[in-house]
C-alpha cells in the first residue's frame, strides 16, 4: 500500500454523501458527470457484491453499528506526489487502506473504471464483513466477485481453465508459494496473480461452499505466516493435493 495520507490536506475536497458513504471529490471533477453517476450507483453495486458473497445488509444490528465509508478521488497529480510517472499508459491508481478507497484516473474518463473501483468496492466490503485474507485470497475474492458480476460463471471458468493451462503445469507446488505474501509480491507482473486467486476462489465455492471460503477468511490475517496450513485444516488436505484437484477441475483431466 501506498500511503497518501500526508497528501489529504494539499487538495481541496467537495463532499457527496449517501446512504453508506461520504466521497470526498477533488473540486476539479465537481461537475463531472460521470463520477456523479458512480456515486449513484454505489448501493447498487454494493447490493450486487453483498448478493454474490451472501452478505446480510438487512441485519439491524449491523445497520447500528455501520460506518460509513471513506472514497477519495484525487486529481491525477497524486500520482506525482506518490513517486510514480504520469505516462499516458498509467490510466489509474487505486487502492483500499484505512482510510477507505483511494483513486486517481489519469488521462481517461471515469465512466471506464467502474468495474474496476468495483473491484475496490469489493475489499471494502469483505474487510468489513469477514476480514482480510494474504494477497492470493485477498486479491481473490476480490477479481473472483468481479468476474462473476461482469462476467458470469461459465465465462469466469474459461478464463480461469486459460490461465491454469498456460501458467500452472509449468511450476508443481505454486500455489503454497503464492500463499507466502513475500513471494506473491515477488512474481508480481511475471504471473497474472489476481486471476489465479480468482481461480482458488472459484475452486473452493464450487467444489465446497462459499461458507467455506468465509471460514477460512475468518480464521486469518493479511500478514499469516500460517495461512497454508490454516487452509489445509479447513479444506481437510494438502495445499499440494488441492493444487493437483484444481489441476483436474481445470484442465478436465
Amino acid at each position: 500500500m501506498i500511503n497518501v495520507d500526508i497528501f489529504r490536506p494539499d487538495y481541496n475536497w467537495k463532499i457527496e454523501v449517501t446512504e453508506d458513504c461520504i466521497y470526498h471529490i477533488d473540486i476539479i471533477y465537481e461537475a463531472d458527470e460521470d463520477i456523479m453517476n458512480i456515486i449513484a450507483g454505489t448501493r447498487s453495486r454494493y447490493l450486487k457484491i453483498a448478493d454474490l458473497l451472501d452478505f446480510d445488509f438487512s441485519n439491524e444490528k449491523k445497520k447500528e453499528k455501520a460506518q460509513k465509508f471513506n472514497y477519495w478521488f484525487f486529481a491525477p497529480k497524486l500520482i506525482s506526489d506518490v513517486g510514480m510517472t504520469p505516462t499516458d499508459d498509467l490510466k489509474v491508481f487505486g487502492q483500499v487502506t484505512s482510510s477507505g478507497i483511494d483513486y486517481v484516473v489519469n488521462n481517461d474518463k471515469w465512466s471506464n473504471h467502474i468495474e474496476q473501483i468495483h473491484h475496490e468496492e469489493v475489499h471494502l466490503l469483505v474487510s468489513n464483513e469477514i476480514g482480510e485474507a494474504p494477497p492470493l485470497f485477498n486479491e481473490g475474492i476480490a477479481t473472483y466477485t468481479e468476474n462473476m458480476i461482469y462476467k458470469g460463471k461459465d465465462e469466469s471458468f474459461t478464463l480461469y481453465a486459460d490461465i491454469w493451462n498456460k501458467h500452472m503445469p509449468v511450476e508443481n507446488g505454486l500455489i503454497k508459494k503464492l500463499m507466502i505474501n513475500d513471494y506473491f509480491w515477488s512474481v508480481y507482473g511475471k504471473l497474472p496473480l489476481y486471476t489465479i486467486g480468482a481461480a482458488v476462489v472459484f475452486f473452493i465455492v464450487e467444489k465446497y461452499s462459499l461458507d467455506l471460503l468465509k471460514e477460512i477468511f475468518n480464521s486469518t490475517l493479511y500478514e499469516d505466516d500460517q495461512f497454508a496450513q490454516i487452509v489445509e485444516s479447513k479444506i481437510g488436505m494438502s495445499v499440494d493435493d488441492i493444487e493437483t484437484d484444481m489441476m483436474k477441475y481445470y484442465l478436465r483431466l
